[in-house]
C-alpha cells in the first residue's frame, strides 16, 4: 500500500467512525458507487459496530443468565432467585 492510499484510508475510517454516513464518504472518496465503499468500508460504520457490540453483549448476558438458571435448576447456585429462570 502506498503512502497516499494509508493517508485515504485514514481519512474515510475516520469519517465512518465519526458518523458520517457512508454515502458522503463514497463521494467524497469519488467511487462510482456506493458498493465500492462498502465492500472495502463497511466494517468501520459506527452504526454497525455499534449493533455488533449490543448483539455481543446481549449473547453473553443471555449465556451468564442461561448458566446461573441452570445452577439453581442443579442446586448448584448459592444466590439469587428462580423468579427470572424458566423451570
Amino acid at each position: 500500500m502506498h503512502i497516499p492510499n494509508r493517508f485515504r484510508d485514514t481519512f474515510a475510517v475516520e469519517l465512518l467512525l465519526s458518523g458520517v454516513p457512508i454515502e458522503r464518504v463514497s463521494i467524497l472518496l469519488g467511487h462510482s458507487s456506493v458498493r465500492i465503499t462498502e465492500k472495502h468500508y463497511a466494517p468501520w460504520v459506527r452504526d454497525r459496530q455499534v449493533q455488533l457490540e449490543a448483539d455481543v453483549r446481549r449473547h453473553l448476558v443471555d449465556r451468564f443468565h442461561a448458566g446461573s438458571c441452570a445452577a439453581i435448576r442443579n442446586e448448584e447456585y448459592t444466590g439469587g432467585t428462580r423468579e427470572n429462570c424458566s423451570p
